[in-house]
């Protein structure tokens, strides 16, 4: 649900954070709900999806989907990132529990919720 109306601080805030850290999108989607998002979600100031994230990981093109534990194993495995040092934030509950069960550091926002100042 995060792929909708995403607001512009949010997407500020992504560029700025992708300066100082890797940036992952995991995502339970379709082909034409990515595709839309891409199209009407993301463009800001003339950038691209890509320039968001370091990776995508697209449920549809993954052939699993969150809470999956093998999604997560996949992120662990094709990033190199250290499950301690990383933070997921999701708005599903057994998506972050998932991730927990491997060590990563979860963050459970609402779908509205400013959640920058986890990073001043």
């Amino acid at each position: 649900s995060f792929l909708v109306d995403i607001p512009v601080a949010k997407l500020d805030l992504l560029l700025k954070l992708r300066k100082k850290y890797a940036i992952y999108l995991v995502s339970n989607t379709n082909s034409i709900h990515w595709e839309w998002a891409c199209r009407n979600a993301f463009p800001h100031k003339g950038f691209r999806v890509e320039d968001y994230f370091d990776k995508l990981f697209l449920s549809f093109e993954m052939h699993c989907a969150k809470p999956e534990i093998e999604l997560f194993q996949r992120v662990l495995e094709e990033t190199a990132i250290i499950p301690e040092e990383t933070l997921f934030i999701d708005d599903a509950e057994a998506n972050c529990k998932a991730a927990q069960s491997l060590g990563i550091n979860t963050y459970m926002a609402e779908a509205k919720e400013n959640w920058g100042y986890l990073f001043e």
